[in-house]
């Protein structure tokens, strides 16, 4: 079986490492493409084993710049196609069935989209074979009545043996000076990924473990207001 990963760009992000971990783990020929941006990760995948292409797409707005890499799915003889994230999911849906693509599998990753491209998603799911989500939750949020697609729910998975080890390498627990539980959060400091939750579950934590701690780590708007509501 040969499968080709369709994503929107190689950043460091959830779903592109959870491709990376993926790939690495599988047994199975692969190709990923990438709509185009950031390369960050393109030497790891390429470490994996796996063809890389950039399918160089500016705007999944303009369906003939979509059907032009239909060609570039058709050569590499595929028998599936895997889409993560919204754009890439349009880009498979349509250039993949003009290639003459019959599986066409979506994984939805998030409960909410930009408006404008959520309805171009909604629009092409007649297109795809199979909708996946990775939590319920998402499932929940992302099921349109329209449309009938099958839907399964699947985690995301984790090495958890080599996650464990790189925290402990970068975070020494011993530096807390604590048995007590320590929490690790890692995401981008956005509303979707609701860290303020957990910091005010920490107030009902440390009633019970006084030395427990919560370490968050990532990037991005929210820094400063997340920093002023952990005091």
């Amino acid at each position: 079986m040969k499968i080709g990963y369709i994503i929107s760009s190689l950043a460091t992000g959830g779903a592109e490492m959870m491709l990376l971990r993926q790939v690495r783990h599988s047994d199975q020929s692969a190709v990923v493409f990438y709509l185009g941006g950031s390369e960050e990760l393109r030497h790891s995948f390429e470490e994996a084993g796996v063809t890389v292409v950039n399918l160089n797409i500016d705007s999944i707005m303009d369906p003939t710049e979509i059907l032009s890499v239909r060609s570039e799915l058709a050569v590499h003889d595929l028998d599936i196609i895997h889409a993560h994230l919204p754009s890439s999911m349009v880009v498979a849906r349509v250039a993949g069935r003009a290639a003459g693509i019959n599986t066409i599998v979506s994984t939805h990753h998030n409960s909410e989209y930009p408006r404008g491209l959520k309805t171009v998603e909604q629009a092409t799911r007649a297109l795809g074979t199979h909708q996946i989500a990775v939590s319920n939750a998402v499932k929940r949020s992302q099921r349109f009545p329209l449309f009938t697609s099958e839907w399964s729910t699947i985690y995301n998975g984790i090495d958890t043996e080599t996650f464990n080890q790189q925290v402990r390498d970068a975070i020494p627990v011993e530096r807390f000076g604590t048995d007590s539980p320590i929490f690790l959060n890692v995401g981008r400091y956005v509303e979707q990924k609701n860290q303020t939750a957990l910091i005010k579950a920490m107030n009902i934590v440390t009633e019970e473990f006084s030395d427990a701690r919560a370490i968050i780590v990532g990037h991005g708007p929210l820094q400063n207001e997340l920093a002023e509501s952990r005091r």
